[in-house]
């Protein structure tokens, strides 16, 4: 017997979507706020974990808020975005160099400063040109 097929209404899909994607945005989140205890226990000399592992610990989890932000944003569109790309490929630039510079003996603190700016890219982009791309996703017909 073959199994059966459930064909999902556009509501039920969005739903599914909106709900389980959202456990993922929220897991990443109280992810980072871990991470930054780490950091915090580093720079109080209080763990054996190095400066690469620490600063890890932070971006990790913010790679994966970001791709579950974008990703739902594209389930919900149907719709991917070459400037969305862009934004992405900035965020994660910006997450490597973080962990980078720890790499190469640059302080904990400022690695988590470089870090703070990778939320700046998807803000600015979104404010400068990001809010027309989603206007036109919007008005197209599902």
């Amino acid at each position: 017997m073959g199994g059966a097929r459930t064909n999902f209404s556009h509501a039920q899909r969005s739903a599914f979507i909106w709900g389980y994607g959202h456990i993922v945005v929220f897991a990443s989140l109280a992810a980072i706020g871990g991470g930054l205890h780490v950091a915090a226990y580093y720079l109080e000399r209080q763990t054996t974990l190095g400066p690469v592992g620490t600063v890890l610990s932070t971006a990790v989890p913010f790679a994966v808020y970001t791709a579950a932000l974008y990703a739902i944003y594209a389930a919900f569109t149907r719709h991917s975005e070459p400037f969305h790309l862009v934004l992405l490929a900035a965020t994660t630039s910006i997450l490597v160099l973080s962990v980078a510079l720890a790499a190469l003996g640059v302080s904990v603190a400022a690695c988590l400063l470089v870090l703070m700016f990778a939320p700046v890219v998807t803000v600015v982009g979104f404010e400068t040109v990001g809010y027309r791309h989603v206007a036109a996703a919007l008005e197209r017909p599902n």
